[in-house]
C-alpha cells in the first residue's frame, strides 16, 4: 500500500502480525500497518469501546493525573479555548471546564458523542468521507489550544488533518499530541518474540506493545508537524498513566504499575544521559506552536 504520509509505494517489513505487517516507508521512514484498517474499521473500534462505559471510564480515570498536569502547564493568560480531538465521552473536557477552560470536543464515535451530550458537554461528531478527512466544523483561528490524547495514530491522512488543526488554531496557539513511541513498542515486540518459549512472560509481553495504524517516532512526528506549518516543536517522553487502564496485566495491576514506574525512571535517566537524543518511554508528547 502507499504510505499514508508521503504516498510512496515501497516499504520494508518491521514485524509480521496475524493479519497484517508493520512496515516502514522507504522514503519518509513512517511505520504503519499494511494492509490498513478502513475508516469503518477504525470507527467500529471506537464504537465498541464506548458501548462499554466501564472500559471508557477506567481508561480516563487512569489518565486523570496526566490531564491535571497538562492543564497546569499549558494555560496562557487570556487564552482558554481548548479542543480535545478524539474526546470520547468527554472526561477530559469536563475536567478542563471545572478548571476554568472553555473546552470543546470532537469525536468520530456517535455513541461517545451522545454520551457527552448527555453530560451537557459541547462535543461534535466528526464525519468521514471514505479515506478523505472531513474538514473540522470550526471557524478559522477559533481555538487557543488543541490536544490529541492517543488519537493521531489513527489518522488516515495525517498531513491533511494536521493542516486543518492548524487552521482552527489562532496565531501563537499550541498543539499538544500524546502518542505511542515507535522505539519502545518495536523493542517490546522483539523481546516478546525472543521469550515466546516462556508462556507466562510471552502472554504478558504480547499485551505490552500495541501496533495501531501508524506508529510514530520522534523524527516522523516532528517532520509531520513541521510540514503542517508548526514551529518550536518539542518532543519528550510522556509520563505513564497510572495503573493498568487497558487491562494489560489482567488482575495484576500492581505489577503493571511497578513495571511502568521502573520504565519511566529508566526513560528519564536515558533522556538525561543522552542529552535528549534518546526517547525510550512507551509514549511521547509533542508540543508545537502555530506561528504568529
Amino acid at each position: 500500500m502507499a504510505c499514508p504520509v508521503c504516498g510512496t509505494v515501497g516499504s520494508r517489513r518491521l514485524a509480521r502480525l496475524k493479519r497484517r505487517s508493520l512496515v516502514r516507508c522507504r522514503r519518509c521512514g513512517l511505520a504503519f500497518l499494511d494492509p490498513p484498517r478502513t475508516g469503518d474499521n477504525v470507527r467500529d473500534y471506537y464504537e465498541d469501546l464506548y458501548v462499554d462505559p466501564a472500559a471508557s471510564g477506567r481508561i480516563d480515570a487512569r489518565r486523570h493525573g496526566l490531564f491535571l498536569d497538562f492543564l497546569d502547564g499549558v494555560r496562557q493568560a487570556g487564552r482558554s479555548r481548548l479542543l480535545d480531538v478524539g474526546c470520547g465521552t468527554g472526561e477530559f473536557i469536563e475536567l478542563a471546564r471545572k478548571h476554568g477552560w472553555d473546552a470543546w470536543g470532537v469525536d468520530v464515535s456517535r455513541e461517545a458523542v451522545r454520551t457527552a451530550h448527555g453530560r451537557g458537554l459541547p462535543v461534535v461528531l466528526r464525519e468521514t468521507d471514505g479515506d478523505e478527512p472531513a474538514r473540522l466544523p470550526f471557524a478559522d483561528a477559533f481555538f487557543d489550544v488543541v490536544v490529541l490524547w492517543n488519537v493521531i495514530e489513527f489518522f488516515q491522512r495525517p498531513d491533511a488533518d494536521l493542516r486543518d488543526l492548524g487552521r482552527i488554531l489562532g496565531p501563537g496557539g499550541r498543539i499538544v499530541i500524546r502518542t505511542q513511541n515507535e522505539r519502545f513498542h518495536l523493542a517490546a515486540h522483539r523481546v516478546h518474540r525472543l521469550l515466546a518459549w516462556l508462556p507466562a512472560s510471552s502472554a504478558f509481553l504480547a499485551r505490552s506493545y500495541v501496533f495501531h495504524p501508524i506508529l510514530w517516532s520522534r523524527r516522523t512526528l516532528a517532520a509531520a508537524l513541521a510540514r503542517a506549518g508548526f514551529v518550536d516543536i518539542v518532543i519528550a517522553n510522556s509520563a505513564p498513566t497510572s495503573g493498568d487502564p487497558y487491562g494489560v496485566g489482567g488482575r495484576r495491576e500492581t505489577a503493571v504499575q511497578a513495571s511502568k514506574w521502573i520504565l519511566a525512571r529508566a526513560a528519564r535517566a536515558v533522556d538525561r544521559m543522552s542529552g535528549g537524543a534518546w526517547l525510550i518511554g512507551a509514549s511521547m508528547t509533542a508540543v508545537a506552536r502555530k506561528p504568529g
